[in-house]
């Protein structure tokens, strides 16, 4: 049995469009620089897609925004919806079920400089799917 894989991106903006299409708007680059941490970015958006096997058993899915002392639930999928999914998906020949999650935040309030990533628990797997590097603004003189 294959295991799930993840893939995470950080942006300003998430779109759902007519058709069922998803735009990703400004995609983040590894570090994103900021003046201060006494502010707040005004939109942050995450998407994560995972790819999950048709024939593995459905599971709970929880994606978590983390920093290094926090581990916040953001976004869920419950195990029913996972298991007609992977129905669906199987039924239309794919091996895998691309599983979408976005969130965004407006405003995204910084507290510190410093990484944030985005996990996914698929029932027992852990799988780390992205990070953000937020760092203090340099000024060229």
């Amino acid at each position: 049995m294959n295991s799930v894989t993840a893939i995470g991106l950080f942006c300003e903006d998430v779109r759902q469009e007519v058709g069922g299409t998803i735009t990703l708007v400004g995609i983040l680059a590894d570090n994103i620089s900021v003046p201060s941490i006494d502010g707040a970015i005004p939109k942050l958006a995450m998407y994560v897609r995972a790819n999950i096997p048709v024939d593995s058993p459905p599971e709970q899915a929880y994606l978590y925004l983390c920093d290094e002392k926090h581990r916040n639930i953001i976004s869920d999928y419950d195990r029913i919806a996972i298991a007609e999914n992977q129905i669906k998906a199987s039924e239309q020949g794919n091996s895998y079920l691309g599983l979408t999650f976005t969130v965004v935040a407006s405003p995204y309030p910084l507290q510190k400089f410093g990484r944030i990533w985005l996990e996914l628990d698929y029932g027992t797997q852990n799988i780390y799917a992205g990070s953000l590097n937020i760092v203090a603004e340099t000024i060229n003189s």
